[in-house]
């Protein structure tokens, strides 16, 4: 094999892993996806105060949230996703999390629908009202300019 095919392989099978994981994280509505994405990026500018963040607002135990992302290779909007889900469903995280595991390539729309939550219903937007929330709250935390900061 010539270096140029080997470089071609590489680049395919990094774009197919990509796709692997961009897939997980969406959700077939574009407003959605998009806090979807900037809570990601956000999130692992700073992955210990993400991880610290989400346990106190879920009442999760640190540990767990790094489980989440180590062994179960869940991005930080997909955790966040398994949480508020939980709150809604009334399940607990690890039963949404065992759904997500089965359903991953399938995006969260799916995942939702699975749980009973329909998109356009009222349970389905008040799920986006509560990530661009958090998004909004993660991001003002990143920056620093708080409540009662100037900038």
């Amino acid at each position: 094999m010539n270096r140029k095919w080997i470089i071609g392989i590489i680049i395919l099978l990094t774009l197919a892993l990509s796709a692997t994981a961009l897939a997980a994280t969406l959700s077939g509505d574009l407003e959605l996806d998009t806090a979807l994405s900037e809570l990601n990026a956000t999130a692992h500018l700073d992955f210990d105060s993400f991880q610290t963040d989400i346990s106190l607002s879920y009442n999760l135990k640190e540990s767990q949230v790094e489980y989440f992302a180590t062994q179960i290779k869940m991005e930080p909007a997909d955790i966040v996703m398994a949480c508020e889900l939980s709150v809604i469903t009334k399940m607990p995280v690890d039963q949404v999390v065992e759904v997500y595991k089965v359903n991953r390539t399938k995006g969260w729309g799916a995942i939702a629908g699975t749980l009973g939550i329909k998109p356009g219903s009222a349970e389905f937007k008040a799920l986006k009202g509560k990530i661009n929330g958090y998004k909004d709250k993660i991001k003002i935390k990143k920056s620093g300019k708080g409540k009662g900061q100037k900038g």
